[in-house]
């Protein structure tokens, strides 16, 4: 984003930490928002918010990254008073989860990884963050159990299937609705047009498509035995 700007200063804010990164030129500083509060102060200046409900409201040009489902929450909603517009970004493609996975995280085997984008999609956080905490309850993390693995890293995905046991639930996983987009997301990706200012929908993968239709087909099955049951009742009915 930034390659062809030159003496450009950028600040990033993570949810993982308290502190603020400055980045300036070939210099890197750490500090707290008034140790930078000149830079934010400045237009030319890039705040990157990632994860952040309630960024600085500050003159410096505001980049906030956050998930589908939290710029639903309240905490985000005085920022999205001033948001001058809005961009959607892709899942991950297999390609930038492998160098992830190549550079940063190399405890996770390449084949639970593949199984897991096989499942989920490209979702770094399931694919390999997930992964690579579920390493650490193994025996023996050199000879993993890899269903013991996927079914950890899996967990909120299985959760989440659990909620689509009938057709109403079917329609929310494609609405906005703010409380059942926070499960949805992890059934429901959201593709960018090539502008990324609008999206549409696509399942997560294959595998999560396959699953919710024998949920739909079962419960459709059990709904269809158990009015026959109830017809029985009547001499009209016999013979069903």
């Amino acid at each position: 984003l930034f390659h062809d700007f030159e003496d450009v200063t950028i600040i990033l804010q993570s949810i993982q930490s308290e502190y603020f990164y400055c980045f300036q030129s070939s210099d890197f500083s750490v500090g707290s928002y008034d140790d930078f509060s000149a830079y934010f102060r400045s237009s030319k200046t890039w705040y990157l918010a990632a994860g952040i409900l309630s960024p600085k409201l500050v003159p410096a040009k505001t980049v906030v990254a956050l998930s589908a489902k939290d710029v639903y929450k309240d905490e985000f909603q005085e920022f999205d008073k001033i948001l001058v517009r809005q961009l959607y970004l892709p899942p991950w493609s297999l390609e930038e989860l492998l160098f992830c996975q190549k550079h940063i995280f190399q405890n996770v085997p390449k084949d639970i990884m593949l199984n897991l984008y096989d499942k989920v999609g490209g979702v770094p956080r399931y694919v390999l963050r997930r992964a690579d905490d579920a390493l650490q309850y193994c025996k023996d993390p050199k000879m993993p159990d890899e269903k013991d693995i996927i079914k950890r890293a899996l967990g909120r995905v299985a959760s989440a299937l659990q909620r689509v046991k009938n057709f109403d639930d079917l329609i929310l996983c494609v609405t906005e609705d703010a409380y059942y987009i926070q499960y949805s997301s992890y059934l429901v990706h959201r593709w960018p047009n090539p502008s990324y200012d609008s999206y549409y929908l696509k399942w997560a993968s294959r595998y999560i498509y396959d699953n919710i239709q024998e949920r739909l087909e079962k419960q459709s099955s059990n709904d269809l035995l158990e009015r026959i049951q109830r017809m029985k009742n009547f001499p009209s009915a016999r013979g069903i």
